[in-house]
């Protein structure tokens, strides 16, 4: 449109000049979309190219520009129908079979949005973003044998996704297949060092491996990266297996000031106050475990053998 400026407030005022002087000028109404969809507002961005629309009805490019920032809004139903538009008169777009394939994945339709996956690499079998977002649908259902075999596929067109290899590590671990989940992971760490999620799938298979030094050192690159994410939880699991058990108290003192409702966490503390001496406190934490989830029965059956060894033993019986 002849517009030598990467200023976006420089752009909206050449689009509005534009538009006040030819209201029905398409093109001005779907780059003023376009400028606003890159600074986030995307439901505005989405009324301009419905607009370019009512003009223009027969613009694919409008149609396509709409479904993105109604999925950019989280308008995810109302992305799929344009999509569905789009396939209607152009049904070999494998882009659009991914986009609709990933708002069906957003709205938890993962069947429907695995057919769309699977559609999109029949039209193009090396379209690598179809084969990983395909992983990450089957991972949600648990199929981790099939999400392994497309992670592979995607990866082998394009290695340099790394959050696709963090994935791939994490499926590996689910498989039990630790030594690989490690190679994984590691390649992901390779193209992103600063990946606290890769850092911390790498603690937990090298726990699994017995490298619980190793295992320590990655929790601590998680949580360096990430302190209000990272994985204090595990990292209190794995100083228990190396005997330092105040440090471990402290890493499931500071993973509960994250998140107080983790039972889990509640549970992994109880034995430590155990171990050191502080049962009234262990007591108190199988009791704030239970009634996070009161339907945990090795909970139950822990606190039980807790209070027989330690006393109270009509008490044990009855948990």
């Amino acid at each position: 449109m002849g517009l030598n400026t990467s200023d976006p407030e420089e752009k909206l005022l050449y689009y509005a000049r534009a538009l006040k002087s030819n209201p029905e000028y398409v093109e001005a109404w779907i780059e003023k979309g376009n400028v606003l969809l890159e600074l986030g507002v995307a439901e505005s961005a989405s009324k301009c190219y419905g607009r370019a629309l009512e003009i223009g009805p027969d613009s694919l490019e409008a149609l396509a520009y709409k479904g993105n920032a109604l999925f950019a809004a989280g308008k995810y139903g109302e992305a799929v129908e344009c999509y569905k538009k789009i396939l209607s008169r152009e049904p070999e777009t494998a882009g659009t079979w991914l986009n609709k394939g990933i708002a069906y994945a957003r709205m938890g339709q993962v069947q429907k949005a695995l057919d769309c996956f699977e559609r999109a690499v029949d039209i193009e079998p090396e379209f690598a973003k179809a084969w990983l977002f395909m992983g990450d649908a089957l991972v949600t259902i648990r199929k981790y044998a099939e999400a392994l075999e497309a992670y592979d596929k995607g990866l082998a067109i394009d290695p340099e996704v790394a959050p696709s290899w963090t994935s791939k590590g994490k499926v590996l671990r689910k498989l039990n297949r630790h030594q690989e989940a490690l190679e994984s992971l590691n390649k992901a760490l390779n193209l992103d060092p600063e990946s606290f999620r890769a850092w911390g799938s790498m603690a937990g298979s090298l726990y699994m491996l017995g490298r619980y030094e190793e295992a320590l050192e990655a929790c601590d690159g998680a949580i360096e990266l990430e302190p209000e994410f990272g994985p204090w939880n595990d990292r209190g699991i794995v100083l228990v297996k190396l005997g330092r058990l105040e440090e471990a108290l402290e890493a499931y003192e500071k993973a509960l000031e994250l998140k107080m409702d983790n039972a889990k966490t509640w549970f992994n503390m109880c034995d430590v106050l155990a171990a050191l001496g502080r049962y009234e406190y262990a007591l108190g934490c199988y009791n704030k475990a239970l009634k996070l989830d009161p339907s945990s029965k090795v909970a139950w059956n822990e606190k039980g053998n807790f209070l027989q060894k330690f006393g109270s033993l009509g008490v044990a019986l009855k948990a």
